[in-house]
């Protein structure tokens, strides 16, 4: 662990786990907005062509592709707000 001076080994260790809370907190949010837009693609789907639902490699494609999307969003999003804090 990392020593940060002024500060006890207990506090130490609660800003780490911080730290590790906020990583598993956006990992979180990231696969239920992935999981959210999938589900919302595949009722769409469902809707459009009601008689034939969608495979399990319909669904994977569908799965993947939202993947992407968010994923992208995200770098997209981070890369504009680190551009306006460096200006």
């Amino acid at each position: 662990m990392p020593s940060l001076p002024g500060l006890d080994r207990k506090s130490q260790f609660l800003l780490c786990g911080l730290d590790k809370r906020a990583a598993l907190k956006a990992s979180v949010g990231t696969t239920v907005a992935i999981i959210a837009l999938s589900l919302a693609v595949w009722v769409f789907l469902s809707v459009i062509s009601p008689g034939d639902p969608p495979t399990s490699a319909d669904t994977s494609v569908v799965v993947g592709a939202c993947a992407v999307v968010v994923l992208s969003a995200k770098w997209i999003w981070a890369r504009l707000h680190k551009a306006k804090e460096g200006k």
